[in-house]
């Protein structure tokens, strides 16, 4: 490994880490400009392993800013491809799976289809020894998009669909794929969460575990002006939690829709502890979907305040076309 570069990249890349990599109280934010820059880098493998290490490592220490995570998303989103839609859809990045609890994420999607709403899943993907949604998805007999242009036949059809984050955004893909060197979460997994890549109506659903970062989200998602319904998530995903009120905070929601700001907590709880066998939630999700079980009283709840934005973001009747 290089440890001394002489590459301009290297060079500008070492002067940035100067700023963030002076721990928890020496370290200062980048602007968006510099932020823009360094996520590029990282991208693009323009650093040594070194280089990217640290800057992984300094970033989580110090906390990003929102400033910075808005220079991060620039330089994302030009490498993000687009899928186009006439009506509105819903988004959501599922990278945190089941650990203890039910995986909630099919069955919101499903549930959401059975209302006419199409929904697109993101998803990545690690061998943490949590049950993630793709491997649920499939045993549901619901279809993973192997490509982009998949996902978009599929969003076409109104079927749910699960794209992996490999396909959509082969570099930030492999930017959170160094938590298996690092062995911790890095900004990649954050900014995953943030990703809309639709052309046309969307609202994007944005589940969080730390109570800062939820701040942090809305602030960002605002900045972009992208319509957002940001939610402290069970186990990390974009679902309500069973058994303690979920807090719910819009960014730039629909216009004349309802905003609740909360969602009460069930009685007792009524999701199941299935942890990581596929077959058990696998089975108790086709039970929900045919009516053996009941809906998670949370989830049904979150459903319907989903579709009412949903709705509400639907584009008028044309009434020289009906005529």
């Amino acid at each position: 490994m290089d440890t001394h570069p002489e590459t301009p990249a290297a060079a500008e890349a070492a002067a940035l880490l100067r700023v963030i990599g002076r721990g928890a109280r020496g370290s200062r934010d980048l602007d968006p400009t510099q932020a823009a820059w360094l996520m590029r880098a990282m991208l693009r493998g323009d650093l040594t392993d070194l280089q990217l290490g640290a800057a992984l490592m300094a970033l989580r220490i110090k906390g990003e800013s929102a400033d910075e995570v808005l220079g991060f998303m620039q330089a994302v989103d030009a490498q993000l491809p687009r899928l186009r839609v006439a009506r509105p859809v819903v988004v959501m990045a599922s990278v945190n799976g089941a650990r203890r609890l039910a995986n909630q994420v099919p069955l919101l999607c499903l549930a959401l289809q059975r209302r006419g709403i199409a929904t697109l899943v993101i998803g990545d993907e690690d061998a943490d020894g949590r049950l993630h949604t793709a491997a649920l998805w499939s045993a549901l007999g619901l279809a993973l998009a192997r490509a982009v242009d998949v996902a978009q036949t599929l969003l076409d059809a109104g079927a749910p669909v699960y794209l992996d984050l490999r396909e959509l955004h082969p570099a930030l893909a492999r930017l959170t794929a160094h938590r298996r060197v690092l062995g911790v979460r890095n900004v990649g997994h954050s900014l995953v969460k943030l990703l809309c890549p639709i052309s046309g109506p969307a609202l994007l659903l944005a589940g969080y575990t730390h109570g800062e970062f939820g701040a942090l989200m809305q602030q960002v998602l605002a900045a972009r002006g992208t319509s957002a319904l940001v939610l402290h998530g069970c186990e990390g995903e974009a679902v309500p939690h069973p058994s303690r009120r979920t807090e719910l905070t819009w960014s730039l929601p629909p216009a004349g829709g309802d905003a609740p700001t909360a969602l009460p907590a069930a009685v007792g709880g009524d999701l199941p502890l299935l942890g990581t066998d596929l077959a058990a939630q696998r089975d108790w999700s086709r039970d929900v979907l045919a009516g053996r079980a009941a809906t998670p009283g949370a989830l049904d709840a979150f459903v319907t305040v989903v579709a009412a934005a949903v709705t509400a973001m639907a584009p008028a009747p044309d009434p020289d076309r009906a005529a």
